[in-house]
């Protein structure tokens, strides 16, 4: 688990170097939800509730796409790597 924790670490650092227009309330959405599963994981969290929170991370990535706040491109590498994060957990 720590080592999907670093992950979700270094795509909220990922994030906030990647979003273009950081005071739009999309990209506040995003960077809260990617705040909520860092917690939920720093906190341990179930494997169960932990996915779920990625479905709404992946599901907010989406909408700021969508708004124009971040690139297609980065989009696209941030929510592949949220997947593999997904599929981790549901391993455990």
């Amino acid at each position: 688990m720590s080592d999907l924790y670093r992950e979700v670490i270094n795509l909220r650092h990922k994030l906030n170097n990647v979003i273009d227009n950081p005071s739009h309330p999309s990209a506040q959405a995003l960077k809260k939800e990617v705040q909520a599963l860092e917690d939920d994981m720093q906190v341990k969290k179930n494997p169960k509730s932990l996915e779920s929170r990625v479905v709404r991370v992946i599901n907010t990535l989406k909408q700021a796409e969508h708004a124009g706040v971040i690139s297609q491109s980065d989009v696209n590498n941030i929510h592949k790597q949220f997947e593999e994060i997904q599929q981790e957990l549901r391993k455990l």
